[in-house]
């Protein structure tokens, strides 16, 4: 097939002109290279240590509480409940709420949304 005979020679063509990459190695010293920047890694690996050490607590509290495994899903689940009971409480207050808007006449006028 002449197609896979043509593919093939433009391969090797555009192989002779890349570098070797001994010559590649030096040509980016000094220049970071990619989308982090070392302020970024440096945020990242300070959040990856603070967040161990938060795994380590965790675990020293389950252990110094000797807690199973299934209580401690069990109370995570009562909080997640009730954290979601506080959320809908609180949109339901905020929902019925007062505000004063201008009549016609001009005077204040007190309504209120459900």
């Amino acid at each position: 097939c002449k197609c896979k005979q043509f593919v093939d020679a433009f391969l090797r063509c555009c192989l002779q002109h890349v570098p070797h990459p001994d010559q590649l190695q030096d040509l980016y010293e000094d220049i970071s290279v990619g989308c982090e920047t070392q302020k970024a890694r440096e945020a990242f690996n300070r959040l990856k240590d603070e967040l161990g050490l938060v795994v380590r607590a965790k675990e020293s509290i389950i252990r110094a509480l000797a807690i199973e495994h299934e209580d401690l899903r069990s109370i995570k689940n009562k909080f997640e409940v009730d954290q979601h009971a506080k959320v809908e409480h609180a949109v339901e207050r905020s929902e019925v709420t007062a505000s004063c808007e201008l009549g016609s006449s001009g005077d204040a006028v007190e309504t209120v949304a459900a």
